[in-house]
């Protein structure tokens, strides 16, 4: 069969495409690598290899100069009679001029070279083609070109080189031309693109050069060792190719090596630091689209890449077709160094053979405003995170005037230390029972100010079953000035008045705001922990008080009739199959005249979001999120009392999926979003669901 070329344009940012229609019906690709460019005018150009000839196969080109509307005659750009110059990339640097490259083996049938073409009236003529890579002429193996424009009049051209022994190791080059592609500078080696000190085999490659920041991204995949189980890299210059980082390996879902095939690949740059990098892979058993992201011009990359292709995993085929991301722009769709300062989105297209739902698709990674990658906060378990979320807090040593401790082998001593820690503007740190863990020890001493006060510095939350008199001893001999309080009752219930107490001490009176929440399960007073130590919602912060299924303990009832004369507002936090109505009703008996407000969902992750919209709105409408998991207790402890410091709600989520309802609530308030926290590791929150945030937001 016959493949010809076909397009279809968007003018509204990808959200509606038209109807597919043919370019040239002479045309017989073959199975060609098929390349796109609009230059900033907004006229659209094609490129494809071409075997309607039947001694060779040529590069052709197509142009479009009314925005895909009409399409001038194809042009034929190389004509090497009985030879085959193939695999063509385009870029289009300025109004109406063109540059090609690609790669030919009319060396009397040697290794192949690379050769460019400039068109300078909109793509009607080509000049004849120049020879750009500087080794001997058919001496080496060139594989995987690409080209990029940095809209400054600066081109590249880079291509991966090797000889035909030693397992075809090679090495990435780039030739450069500095005047729109009418002359072109010997080629270099990018030392970053070196692996493990050796060669590679290159088995696809991409490029980006960003004119604004001087930013340059090189994307290849290959293997080390000569083997078929490719992996993807990304090299990042930030003085416009000058110098190079050493690659990263960003197929990061799998071990190095684990017998995936990247063969096909593409990356793209924003000036705001966005880099991405997306490719073919077969991990699932079927060809499908994975990406990775860097927030930070590639100095880092995210620790899990995620697959982009929608269907069922491994049950068709993904890809990639249009291996070249596109920056949108409000000046001119894809132009190379032009920017929307407001709106900046990658687009890559890709041909999926899903069952009932075949044909192209566009996938689209978008980033809004300045948004900062969310801030994981994580350490190697329970205590250590808890750590990490403190320094996250606390930067600078010897700023927290007070540390608050509680168990890190149950939950409600420690949601209920929470707004005790904000009240002291201090820490809040997770210990085992038994002796003072060595992390929790050094956070202590680099954290505290250590200052002379006859008043505590440091608060202990729980009796000794929770928290041993060891650990006690522990932390009175930290430093000569630790001032230790032990704060507990004989139950969790008894601990959790024991702390309001303390708070009402500290803040000289009752509070006028308390939660109300379940003492048997803790998504429901994590999800009231971070708005309770907000001092945005209540400046004197609010206490967590527990309570069963069906009433009120007898501690809570007491408690209840000691603030009665400053208590406003009781927010009951979970459903009636958390606190029956029967609990609501005791606690609006105790205080006479107060406002109850129930906040609830169908489940957990409906109650934090009923929470959420309740609390987070007009002057404390959010602009970040705390994400936790409403599975799993430990790491979210530390979040409710950050979240609360740094004004946000508390978002929870299971550890592979974000719920339609959390998904809806961040949806709901992208648009003033642009920063976030997320409270543990992979293993209780999966990198997957911190990309879907990132892509939402």
């Amino acid at each position: 069969s016959t493949i010809q070329p076909f397009y279809s344009v968007s003018h509204d940012r990808g959200a509606t495409w038209s109807t597919a229609a043919l370019i040239d019906s002479d045309a017989d690709m073959g199975l060609s690598i098929m390349d796109a460019a609009v230059d900033p005018a907004g006229n659209f150009y094609l490129t494809w290899h071409d075997f309607r000839s039947p001694s060779s196969a040529e590069i052709y080109a197509a142009s479009s100069l009314d925005r895909g509307n009409t399409w001038k005659p194809e042009v034929k750009v190389s004509d090497p009679t009985g030879m085959s110059d193939v695999i063509p990339r385009i870029v289009a640097p300025r109004d109406r001029e063109v540059v090609i490259s690609w790669l030919s083996d009319r060396s009397a049938g040697a290794h192949d070279d690379v050769f460019a073409a400039r068109s300078i009236d909109g793509g009607a003529t080509f000049a004849t083609d120049t020879r750009i890579n500087s080794n001997a002429e058919g001496s080496l193996v060139v594989v995987s070109n690409k080209m990029c424009s940095d809209g400054n009049g600066n081109i590249y051209a880079a291509y991966g080189l090797y000889t035909s022994g030693a397992g075809f190791m090679g090495d990435i080059y780039v030739a450069t031309s500095n005047d729109f592609g009418a002359s072109w500078s010997a080629h270099k080696k990018i030392d970053g693109a070196r692996i493990q000190g050796s060669g590679l085999v290159i088995t696809a490659l991409d490029c980006v050069f960003d004119g604004q920041n001087g930013h340059a991204v090189v994307g290849f995949s290959g293997s080390t060792d000569g083997s078929t189980s490719d992996d993807a890299f990304t090299s990042v210059s930030s003085d416009a190719g000058a110098t190079w980082q050493s690659a990263q390996r960003v197929n990061t879902g799998l071990a190095p090596l684990a017998g995936h095939d990247p063969l096909g690949l593409s990356v793209g740059i924003d000036p705001r630091g966005h880099v991405l990098t997306a490719w073919n892979d077969t991990r699932s058993g079927s060809i499908e689209i994975y990406f990775n992201y860097s927030n930070n011009f590639g100095d880092t990359w995210a620790s899990t890449d995620i697959r982009m292709n929608g269907g069922t995993p491994g049950a068709h085929d993904a890809i990639l077709t249009n291996e070249n991301f596109i920056v949108l722009s409000t000046f001119a769709e894809g132009t190379n160094g032009t920017h929307n300062t407001d709106r900046l989105a990658f687009h890559n297209t890709f041909f999926d053979d899903r069952a009932g739902a075949q044909g192209m698709y566009d996938g689209i990674v978008e980033f809004t405003g300045d948004m900062q990658v969310l801030n994981r906060l994580a350490g190697a378990n329970r205590i250590e995170t808890s750590v990490a979320i403190n320094q996250d807090l606390f930067p600078t040593a010897g700023t927290a005037p007070a540390v608050v401790i509680s168990t890190s082998e149950n939950f409600p001593d420690g949601l209920a230390a929470g707004p005790l820690a904000a009240m002291l503007n201090g820490s809040l740190l997770l210990n085992p029972k038994d002796s003072l863990d060595p992390a929790v020890a050094l956070e202590i001493t680099r954290v505290l100010d250590h200052k002379p006060s006859p008043a505590s510095n440091i608060y202990v939350v729980g009796g000794p079953a929770a928290i041993s008199d060891a650990v006690i001893a522990q932390l009175q001999g930290i430093s000569s000035h630790a001032r230790v309080a032990h704060i507990f009752g004989q139950n969790r219930y008894e601990t959790a008045i024991a702390v309001a107490e303390q708070m009402d001490q500290i803040r000289g009176s009752g509070p006028t705001g308390a939660m109300l929440t379940t003492g048997e399960n803790f998504p429901d007073a994590l999800s009231a922990s971070g708005p309770a130590s907000d001092s945005g919602i209540n400046p004197g912060q609010m206490p967590i008080l527990l309570v069963t299924l069906n009433g009120l303990e007898p501690e809570v009832s007491n408690y209840l009739d000691s603030v009665k004369t400053s208590l406003k507002n009781i927010y009951t936090v979970g459903g009636p199959s958390a606190l029956s109505e029967a609990v609501s009703s005791a606690a609006a008996a105790r205080v006479p005249g107060v406002v109850l407000d129930r906040l609830a969902g169908l489940n957990r992750y409906e109650t934090a979001t009923a929470v959420a919209r309740f609390f987070y709105t007009g002057a404390m409408l959010p602009q970040g999120i705390g994400l936790a998991s409403g599975e799993k207790f430990p790491d979210a402890l530390g979040g409710g009392r950050a979240s609360g410091a740094k004004h946000r709600p508390l978002v929870l989520t299971t550890k592979d999926d974000l719920t339609a309802t959390s998904s809806s609530y961040i949806g709901d308030n992208a648009g003033t979003l642009d920063s976030g926290d997320v409270y543990g590791g992979t293993a209780v929150i999966d990198e997957s669901i911190v990309g879907t945030i990132n892509l939402m937001i």
